[in-house]
């Protein structure tokens, strides 16, 4: 039985991917940085997939409606891909995800409102990202947050308050963002043990 299949930065095109379709028992798949589009996506649609990295590849918002049938999902990264609010707007409710990746894509503050959609969704990572308080505040819906990467966004010192009312956040990376003081971020330290800040000014 073949669980694992890495193809990081491998020569994968969607022609593989027909093959790689073929594998039936494959939970974890890594195709970052791959030559694949939307069509090669529609080859794994059908697998049972836990794990599966799409980073830096050329899928684009289309590509939500396929993997929204993997319903066995719990860890998806998408970093580095040209995917906007479009995409986060199609990705029908995932029961099962609970890790996903957004760095370096075209998401913005509109986009984080559909999150909640799903429901165990635990870490969330917008790095380099042009999400902003307003976004932040958005996913104070999303209930079982427990880490949200806001590295090098648009976020403020106004950012706290909404992280606060995340009732299980434990950590948050806001690291790289100018607007935001050592002084908050301890006074916030101090006001909410519960929460690891990660931060440094770039």
């Amino acid at each position: 039985m073949i669980d694992e299949v890495n193809l990081r930065d491998a020569e994968v095109d969607n022609a593989l991917l027909i093959h790689v379709g073929n594998l039936k028992e494959v939970r974890r798949l890594d195709l970052s940085g791959a030559e694949i589009d939307d069509e090669g996506v529609l080859s794994i649609a059908h697998l049972p997939l836990r794990e599966l990295w799409l980073q830096s590849t050329n899928i684009t918002d289309r590509s939500a409606e396929t993997i929204s049938k993997i319903k066995t999902i719990d860890f998806l990264q998408l970093n580095s891909n040209q995917l906007s609010d479009e995409f986060l707007a199609n990705l029908k409710s995932m029961p099962n995800l609970r890790d996903l990746g957004l760095r370096g894509t075209r998401v913005t503050s509109d986009g984080m409102a559909y999150l909640a959609r799903h429901p165990k969704l635990k870490e969330l990572d917008v790095y380099h990202t042009v999400v902003d308080d307003a976004g932040v505040e958005s996913l104070t819906e999303c209930k079982s947050l427990t880490f949200i990467g806001l590295s090098m966004t648009k976020i403020t010192e106004n950012v706290f308050p909404h992280l606060a009312r995340m009732p299980n956040l434990t950590d948050a990376d806001l690291t790289g963002n100018r607007p935001i003081s050592t002084d908050s971020v301890l006074a916030f330290e101090r006001d909410q043990p519960r929460i690891d800040i990660e931060w440094y000014r770039k």
